[in-house]
């Protein structure tokens, strides 16, 4: 009888490890959504920085974008060397996290007749020559992949590897609203595993590519069992007219 109890007690033990392991794991592996804006994040521009509206490059901005039926407040304009989005998030410990950057790309298709062929213009005045305002012509966004949308994230200093695609849509619209092309807006996000330390975690997303690149960046998103909080920055005097 006593080596039968003695059985149960080292069954029983054995159980309770067995079910505080599946607790610890899956307490490891949750957490909660930690929402951080990018309009609410440190905007800065590198050293010696020039606007020239002609070319497109302007310092970034808060834009208003549609996304699907859901409304959304990004940063466009992210596309020049040495542009960075700068969070500063306090953890309340040490944790691995995921974390997510929601944005769309900016990598837009040439806008071409209906049937694939490229519009012509007048060199003089820039009309087009061989379309007419009621003409359809085709457009849009091609894909992003994280590899190559000329962003790195550093967390701590450290590059951290980013993965995901960024998705594309083509559309056909008349010549004559072919430029509301360039303010369309197809979410998607780029995701990435990160240590967090106790504390201060600066998070940055900088555009590294040697030609510029980058995307409008609509917020951060990091799943952490540690509790994150974060100070949001007033950058309304950056909002697009």
């Amino acid at each position: 009888m006593k080596s039968f109890k003695k059985i149960l007690g080292i069954a029983a033990t054995s159980a309770l490890a067995l079910t505080l392991g599946a607790f610890a794991l899956t307490g490891c592996g949750g957490g909660k959504n930690y929402t951080f804006e990018a309009e609410e994040a440190i905007l800065e521009e590198p050293e010696g920085f020039q606007e020239n509206p002609w070319f497109g490059i302007k310092a970034m901005d808060l834009e208003a974008k549609q996304d699907g039926d859901e409304d959304v407040t990004a940063v466009g304009y992210f596309s020049v060397k040495g542009m960075t989005i700068t969070w500063k998030v306090e953890a309340s410990a040490d944790c691995e996290a995921t974390l997510n950057i929601f944005g769309s790309s900016t990598k837009f298709k040439t806008v071409t007749k209906a049937d694939g062929t490229a519009i012509e213009y007048d060199q003089t005045t820039w009309q087009p020559t061989n379309v007419t305002a009621d003409d359809d012509v085709v457009g849009g966004i091609d894909e992003l992949d994280a590899e190559n949308c000329g962003v790195a994230l550093k967390v701590n200093g450290e590059e951290a590897e980013m993965s995901g695609t960024l998705p594309g849509k083509e559309v056909t619209v008349k010549y004559a609203e072919a430029g509301g092309i360039y303010g369309m807006y197809i979410g998607g996000k780029y995701t990435a595993k990160v240590s967090l330390k106790k504390g201060e975690n600066v998070i940055v997303l900088e555009v590294v590519g040697d030609q510029g690149g980058g995307f409008n960046v609509d917020k951060m998103v990091i799943k952490s069992s540690a509790t994150l909080t974060y100070t949001p920055v007033d950058n309304s005097d950056r909002t697009a007219t």
